[in-house]
């Protein structure tokens, strides 16, 4: 039954929107909002000043026109910064906690279908980018948290839809794929290149590379078309002098480039209207916008996107590696449109399927350049690309609640999206554990002091791939203290990472000093206030 007293549930927990999902017999179903109706549910939260009740979703969403100021959008975001500080309601709040309210939202409106007490579900996976650094990660575990949901654990998006994927194709023993999935989402991009194998036993979803963006997705796309769109027709919001009227007219607008770019997606030309916007041509803005206006303003999207492909694409070894950037790629497509992308000599890629998921993946233009890329037979949609990922992780939730329940082992081997290390002296980045080692992963170095008679050391927690540290992103801090005072470089000081498959990582400092061993269990998700 769709609607079992005791669900397990997955979550998706979006930029833009979010979806939750229960495990039935007959597979993954997705609940519709029991206020709005419709099965994905905005990531908004308002609160009103002087008040205590959060409002999110389509509710919260609509007062974006009568309270900007006390309406959070996009908080994914924000979720590298803990310390950000969102005012709404008068009151600061952290994106753990904006996003805590989200969740709440979601899980608390599958329990309201039923009357007080019935529904007991049994337990949620949240979801997240694979692109998502540590910190991200422990960020969006801490929201579940105060969101007091029953989790059963974390699992990446792109391996939620490969994991949709294959329930929906069911395939036969035997079956060996290769597989791209590129996940354009609302706010974030995700591309991870797998290896399925199905045999009478087990199904084993290996990812082998994964590359990406958390500040990339339809959001950008919206600003882009916005952006021409004022261009283009001389909008001018200077002309609007009450303040008030004015942000109601900018979040207007917001609202109506949104749904161009949606309706573009199906077809070819779109008439928009937003009233009371002054424009050089009169006092209401009335255009007609074309999807070859809309491919225009997302060209420079596009090549970053391709980038991102084709360097996936080129570590996983399905096709040659060469030297390629962004800037090549924007020249092709803006001299030749996509056609210009053959010249890049990929149609060959050694992949069975690219599957399409996440809302952004709906545009045509996007849908085109897979095709240019790859071939058109080779490209699968998900049944719903704003569904798929929320359905593959109640898929993953019913499994990790009740192995036994399914007819085969599943296997999901995950890999390190970002290097991993710390800051040493002249601000270089020592890796500890490589990007695209096998999780669970560990890396262990010696280091010394770089100053004479240190009592106390600050080590910077760095993800990324850059030789200077300052070049990645800091992730944390570990803080050694206690020391023996000594000339630079004798202390001997060994730190190991260990990364579980979730992502999430833990560190452990073992200093040695005057024959003796100090040994501390230390969180790289501190911050240095």
């Amino acid at each position: 039954m769709a609607d079992s007293n005791t669900p397990l549930l997955g979550i998706d927990l979006g930029t833009t929107f979010s979806c939750i999902a229960n495990m039935t017999d007959f597979g993954p179903a997705v609940y519709t909002d029991p206020i709005s109706g419709n099965p994905t549910v905005p990531s908004v939260v308002y609160l009103a000043p002087g008040t205590t009740q959060y409002v999110v979703g389509e509710a919260a969403a609509a007062q974006s026109f009568m309270d900007p100021d006390n309406v959070k959008r996009n908080v994914k975001r924000d979720m590298h910064d803990i310390d950000k500080k969102i005012i709404i309601g008068g009151k600061p709040h952290t994106p753990v906690t904006i996003s805590s309210k989200i969740l709440r939202h979601l899980y608390q409106g599958v329990l309201e279908r039923y009357p007080p007490g019935v529904c007991q579900p049994l337990g949620v996976v949240i979801t997240y980018p694979y692109y998502f650094k540590a910190h991200q990660i422990q960020n969006t575990e801490a929201a579940a948290k105060e969101a007091d949901l029953p989790v059963l654990g974390l699992l990446q998006e792109p391996v939620a839809a490969t994991l949709m994927y294959v329930h929906s194709q069911n395939p036969a023993d035997g079956t060996q794929e290769t597989v791209l999935t590129f996940d354009l989402g609302g706010g974030t991009f995700d591309v991870t290149v797998s290896k399925l194998t199905s045999t009478n036993q087990k199904l084993t979803i290996e990812v082998i590379t994964a590359g990406g963006d958390d500040f990339l997705g339809g959001m950008d796309f919206d600003e882009a078309l916005q952006a021409y769109v004022v261009e283009k027709e001389g909008v001018d919001f200077s002309k609007i002098s009450d303040e008030a009227f004015r942000k109601q007219a900018q979040q207007n607008l917001n609202k109506v480039i949104t749904d161009t770019k949606e309706k573009l997606a199906s077809i070819e030309s779109y008439a928009l209207m937003a009233p009371y916007l002054p424009t050089a041509k009169g006092p209401n803005l009335v255009c007609t916008i074309t999807r070859a206006e809309l491919d225009k303003t997302v060209a420079g999207f596009a090549a970053r996107v391709t980038e991102i492909v084709l360097k996936t694409c080129m570590t996983a070894g399905v096709i040659p590696r060469r030297d390629i950037d962004g800037e090549e790629i924007q020249k092709l497509i803006e001299d030749k449109g996509l056609a210009g992308l053959e010249t890049l000599g990929v149609g060959g890629a050694q992949l069975d399927r690219v599957i399409k998921v996440g809302g952004s993946s709906k545009m045509i233009f996007f849908h085109n350049l897979l095709v240019q890329l790859f071939g058109a037979d080779k490209i699968y949609a998900a049944k719903n690309v704003d569904h798929a990922v929320a359905e593959g992780a109640a898929i993953y939730a019913a499994y990790l609640f009740d192995p036994g329940s399914f007819t085969k082992e599943i296997e999901i081997i995950n890999i390190n999206a970002h290097a991993f290390g710390v800051e040493v002296r002249g601000g270089a980045f020592s890796q500890l554990i490589p990007a695209n080692a096998p999780l669970p992963a560990r890396g262990s170095r010696v280091y010394g002091t770089s100053k004479d008679n240190q009592k106390e050391l600050t080590i910077a927690v760095y993800q990324g791939d850059k030789p200077q540290a300052a070049d990645n992103t800091r992730v944390g801090f570990i803080r050694v203290e206690g020391l023996t005072p000594r000339p630079r470089g004798e202390a001997d000081i060994r730190i190991t990472f260990e990364m579980l498959p979730t992502g999430i990582i833990s560190a452990i400092v073992d200093v040695k000093q005057d024959g003796l061993e100090i040994m501390e269990m230390l969180d790289t998700n501190t911050r240095d206030n």
